[in-house]
């Protein structure tokens, strides 16, 4: 789903229209501009997430704090970090920190069999500012094309109400059952073992970035769960949408809303996929 059917849903006041980069960086390099360096403040990397606070552009002072989740746009590559979609570097790497004014992530990864470096580890950096930029002071990825930047309706003082979570670690679970797997196959157990949702039930699933679309699965990649309700469990806030099919095409059937954290919602159709963007301040991709 688009960023600005996502944030409608949310009902937040906030509307959305291309726009350019705040600035543009040159190759990998500790002499480039950096516009991260120059505009943003108390970066962090924390749980796969870069955090920043950056200037909007309306004067020299107002700041958006926004994240940008990294874990599915980096590779390890033989201990190098590299840009890619879906990279997972984190797997690999580890010990992780900005340097170079916040624009660097500096990371020590390990190297791959029969390494050529000839070291089991290697740090590796990576220049920020060639796929991540300022828009409207919100940091956002093009490593999957031009985003859609968020700019404020001027009649909202506050548009978006969710602060940026102490941890970005989400989980969920509830009353699911694999209509389609044959009651003697090998891991069919797995298919009743989640039980019944319950306020009081525990999550089996758990996640820290933007999904952007997910069959459940345990254990065995072919058994395929669906949701007929379903219980969110999260520090910060996120959308979940659900949906009818396993392409997550078309238009979502059911919606969890980010207020709707710890409580079990009945589906009225059965969910075998599901989409989930943060509410907060941060990359939905």
């Amino acid at each position: 789903m688009l960023p600005s059917a996502f944030f409608s849903l949310l009902g937040l006041h906030i509307s959305w229209a291309s726009a350019a980069p705040a600035g543009s960086a040159s190759i990998r390099s500790v002499s480039y501009l950096s516009t991260i360096s120059s505009q943003c403040i108390n970066t962090e990397f924390r749980q796969n997430w870069f955090i920043g606070e950056c200037l909007t552009g309306e004067d020299a002072t107002t700041r958006v704090k926004s994240a940008v989740y990294m874990a599915n746009k980096v590779e390890n590559d033989d201990g190098e970090l590299k840009w890619k979609n879906d990279g997972r570097f984190d797997r690999s790497c580890n010990s992780c920190n900005l340097i170079n004014g916040g624009a660097t992530l500096n990371c020590n990864c390990r190297t791959t069999y029969q390494s050529k470096k000839n070291v089991s580890s290697w740090v590796g950096t990576l220049n920020l500012d060639e796929h991540i930029s300022l828009y409207s002071g919100h940091l956002l990825s093009n490593l999957a094309g031009a985003p859609t930047a968020p700019t404020t309706n001027p009649l909202s003082p506050n548009p978006n109400p969710y602060p940026i979570p102490s941890s970005f670690t989400y989980s969920f679970g509830g009353t699911a059952h694999c209509p389609d797997t044959p009651g003697e196959a090998p891991g069919s157990d797995y298919c009743a073992w989640i039980g019944t949702c319950s306020n009081s039930s525990s999550s089996v699933w758990t996640f820290d970035g933007p999904i952007n679309c997910y069959v459940p699965v345990i254990y065995f990649p072919q058994y395929h769960y669906q949701f007929e309700s379903f219980k969110l469990l999260a520090d910060g806030a996120w959308e979940v949408l659900g949906w009818g099919d396993e392409a997550c095409t078309g238009e979502p059937v059911e919606r969890v809303s980010p207020d709707e954290r710890g409580v079990c919602k009945g589906f009225g159709t059965k969910v075998r996929a599901i989409s989930v963007r943060p509410a907060f301040s941060g990359d939905p991709r």
